[in-house]
């Protein structure tokens, strides 16, 4: 009788033993599509089909908007190789709507870059102190939002 009792008693110990992964979150299943996205509108967008999107960073990430920075390195027209740092920020709206913006950090459309991972606004805004990290995310979800409303593209998907 103690025979049949071990094979189950062993059963529940190691399927609680079991090392279960957590459910990822709306913020890492939201960066995860907007990584998927990007990637196809960074292939769509760039003529040299073998370009190497690198130095991919989430640079912010929360249960509506994604922004991440990476690096764009194609050949151009003399065959050259050029780098290109590109901001990419992904959003679903209240509506259900999802946006997406690319632009070159350089320029002066980009609304944040990054300098040793400290966020700066480059349309001359002083980031102000936080004083919790609720008020720096409702901060950056704000402008990032903000920037796909004015110059974010709708994604349809086919």
């Amino acid at each position: 009788m103690k025979k049949y009792l071990i094979i189950p008693l062993a059963t529940l110990i190691f399927c609680a033993c079991s090392d279960s992964k957590p459910e990822p979150t709306q913020a890492e299943l939201l960066t995860a599509m907007a990584r998927k996205q990007m990637e196809q509108s960074i292939r769509r967008v760039v003529p040299d089909p073998n370009a190497i999107i690198e130095n991919v960073k989430v640079m912010f990430e929360s249960d509506s908007v994604t922004i991440i920075h990476c690096d764009i390195r194609a050949t151009n027209a003399l065959g050259g190789w050029r780098k290109q740092e590109t901001e990419y920020i992904y959003g679903i709206f209240n509506d259900g709507t999802t946006k997406e913006w690319m632009a070159n950090i350089k320029s002066d459309n980009s609304v944040f870059y990054s300098e040793d991972d400290i966020f700066r606004h480059i349309s001359g805004d002083i980031i102000p102190e936080f004083e919790t990290e609720e008020d720096s995310i409702k901060y950056f979800r704000e402008k990032a939002t903000g920037n796909l409303r004015n110059y974010g593209k709708e994604i349809v998907n086919d």
